[in-house]
């Protein structure tokens, strides 16, 4: 398969495109950073693969449970929101009552969230 590259005055196969690629990738040293680097390089041996997977897979758990109470954060905090601008809607005394507990229950739920 050919491919013609800006530049050049004749056609390129893929096969010598995708080869040189590969040898500038040899040539470059072996990426800096945090252990989330080294592991999409695959520069890590057996033995350490062992600890540094379970520490990744806890650390992402941990993230995903963050980003689920930061979720569940904003849901409530819209409730609260909704009801208090119900709240100055006229309403029964029943529609009251039942807006005011359920926006005692919104701001219940956002204290357990920020305690855990």
């Amino acid at each position: 398969m050919l491919r013609m590259i800006p530049g050049h005055t004749t056609p390129l196969r893929l096969s010598d495109i995708l080869s040189a690629l590969r040898g500038l990738d040899e040539d470059d040293p072996p990426p800096r950073g945090g252990a989330a680097k080294r592991i999409m390089a695959g520069n890590i041996d057996a033995d350490s693969h062992a600890t540094i997977a379970p520490a990744v897979y806890h650390l992402a758990r941990l993230r995903r449970e963050a980003d689920l109470r930061a979720a569940s954060m904003r849901a409530h905090r819209n409730n609260i929101r909704r009801y208090q601008r119900i709240l100055k809607t006229d309403l029964t005394e029943l529609e009251r009552q039942f807006v005011v507990r359920r926006l005692a229950q919104e701001r219940s739920a956002i204290r357990n969230l920020a305690q855990m």
